[in-house]
């Protein structure tokens, strides 16, 4: 796999707007870098929880993020696809955040998300931000010029 450039990630951190107390769902969390800086954003009483479908690098990812503890403690990593996020906190997650391209976002995202969540994520050869309004309405902006890798389920 591949890491974003970090103008790219803080751009869609930018665009994401993380704050603290936050609880964001991360598809694609690779070595734990963009993970850790989402954890310093949610602070001490936020939570991120990531995904990796990579054997691999989950392993690496968690090994980088348990050598800080502090952000560790923030984190629940889970090994295995991000399509079905995390039914427990459905419509309450505030963020969430895709590194790998997807043709459609999975409809999980969508339920687990609350009213005035964001989520963003690549798609074609674009950032798509995305904010859930009430019912199923959606605020939508493209922000085109970027290549991700491809989102497996």
């Amino acid at each position: 796999q591949t890491i974003s450039q970090p103008y790219t990630v803080v751009f869609m951190l930018e665009l994401l707007a993380v704050g603290e107390g936050d609880v964001v769902l991360e598809a694609g969390f690779g070595s734990g870098w963009q993970t850790a800086l989402l954890a310093h954003l949610v602070g001490a009483e936020g939570r991120v929880h990531g995904f990796e479908i990579v054997p691999e690098l989950c392993a690496f990812g968690v090994q980088n993020l348990t050598r800080f503890p502090s952000v560790d403690a923030r984190v629940t990593a889970y090994c295995r696809s991000a399509t079905n996020g995390v039914p427990e906190l459905s419509g309450t997650l505030d963020r969430i955040i895709a590194a790998a391209a997807a043709e459609t976002v999975p409809q999980a995202w969508r339920w687990q998300l609350r009213t005035g969540g964001m989520l963003i994520y690549p798609s074609g050869h674009s950032l798509w931000w995305e904010k859930k309004a009430r019912g199923d309405h959606w605020k939508k902006e493209e922000f085109p010029g970027f290549v991700f890798v491809p989102y497996h389920a």
